[in-house]
Parts: structure tokens; sequence; C-alpha cells
């Protein structure tokens, strides 16, 4: 069966109610399932783009997800110019390239995105976390990072980017444990979370956490055989915990 560009919203719609519906049993027996309606956007075309998109922004840390999120997202957002969601990961997708990757010229662009989100959708959880990573990698500002994220974890307590995200500043801050507790967390919600389960891996490894670490880098490669950054920690983990140069120079 081939779905058309109409049939993705009902498509995410019974996904959506059958994972809420199985969550629902497991923890809340007694309560409700309560699943959202809204369609982000009524452009199919919009739609699909940000759904690829989507898929390559669960992969910032590498550039090329990093570049072709931005070019799903431009798509997205050139065909439905009040697309919210999409801006907000645009947003973000950019603030990657300019930050991770250093293509500065990239800041202006995100900034504006940002903007664009928070104009259209102020209080959409998409716009605080977008809102969120800006604070975490362009401003620095890490107790306002946080404070976004407690309203999205608030709204959505089962939003792995989020708990991923907030790993992250929690180590920033310096709390290693409690930072190692929330991507644990968030990779529990996402196992196929390659982000998280790199930047978990890399954390391991500063914590001299080798075993650790190269489990998760395993996985990050499974999850992700194209992506160099797993590849790149996993050399550096053998030279690191084993003094191999011959090992990580195959790798």
């Amino acid at each position: 069966y081939e779905a058309g560009g109409d049939d993705l919203y009902e498509i995410q719609s019974q996904v959506a109610e059958s994972i809420a519906e199985a969550l629902r049993l497991q923890f809340q027996p007694d309560r409700p399932t309560a699943t959202a309606t809204v369609r982000p956007t009524d452009n199919a075309a919009a739609y699909e783009a940000y759904l690829r998109g989507r898929l390559h922004a669960s992969r910032l840390v590498n550039l090329d997800d990093a570049r072709e999120a931005v070019r799903h997202m431009e798509v997205a957002v050139g065909l439905d110019d009040r697309f919210a969601a999409a801006f907000a990961i645009l947003a973000t997708s950019r603030l990657f390239l300019a930050h991770v990757f250093a293509e500065s010229d990239q800041f202006e662009a995100s900034d504006r995105a940002l903007q664009r989100a928070m104009e259209l959708a102020p209080d959409a959880p998409e716009t605080w976390l977008a809102e969120a990573y800006h604070f975490s990698y362009a401003d620095q500002n890490y107790d306002a990072a946080l404070a976004r994220l407690d309203q999205v974890l608030a709204g959505g307590p089962s939003d792995a980017e989020a708990f991923g995200l907030k790993g992250f500043v929690e180590r920033r801050k310096g709390l290693w444990n409690e930072a190692a507790v929330t991507m644990t967390r968030a990779l529990a919600l996402d196992p196929n979370s390659y982000t998280t389960t790199v930047v978990l891996a890399e954390m391991y490894m500063r914590m001299r956490q080798y075993d650790n670490a190269e489990l998760l880098l395993d996985r990050a490669i499974a999850i992700s055989p194209g992506g160099e950054l797993a590849y790149v920690q996993k050399a550096l983990l053998h030279l690191n915990a084993l003094g191999d140069t011959a090992g990580a120079r195959i790798i």
C-alpha cells in the first residue's frame, strides 16, 4: 500500500493513537487517552517535506544530516509560510550548522527562523524547544534553557528530545551524574536517538566509563552507519582507553 500525501495525516493519527493507548494501559489505566488532532499545516507537500526534515533533524550532529534538515524545512516553509513547527526545526538545524560546524553565516538565518516560529506559535512546545536550543548553544544561558525545557516537559513528559537536551545542559552546568540519568531516560523513551546516544557516549568517555561509552557508540553506528561522529568518537575511545593507535586508524 502506498499512501498519498493527504493520507499522511491519517496514518500519523492512527499511529499516535495506538502508542498513546499502549502507554495509557501500561502507566495510567484509569485515565482516558488524549490525542492531539490539530494539523501543523494543511499543505500535504509541506508536511511531507517536514517529516523528511525531521528524520535528518534527529541526527543534527552529522553535517550532512544538518544540511538535509535545513533543505527539507526550507521546502516546507516555502510551501506554507505559516508552518510554525517547520520554522522551529529550521531554526535549530541552522543553529547546529553555525555552532557545531562553524558555518557562521547560519546564525542570522537561524535567528530569523526562530523569530518567525515565535510570531506564529509563541506557546507551542516546538517553539519552546527551539528557544531552549538557542539559549543553550547561542547564548550559553543554561538556566533559561532549563526553564524552557521544564515547560516543554510539563506538557509532554515523554518528550525524548527535550530530555536529551536537558541532559546536555546539565552536563554544561557541571552536573555530570544528573546529566547521565537524564540522557538515559531520553534513550529509554527513544532508543534510536543518534544524537543523544553519541552525546552520552562522549560524556561517558570523559567520565572514564569506557565500556559504557563503547556500547553506546556501537549502538549509534548501528542506528546511522553513515554518521561520521560516532566513528570519530570511537577512534578517540581507542586512543584514550586503550592507547590503541592502530585500532583508531582502522576505525
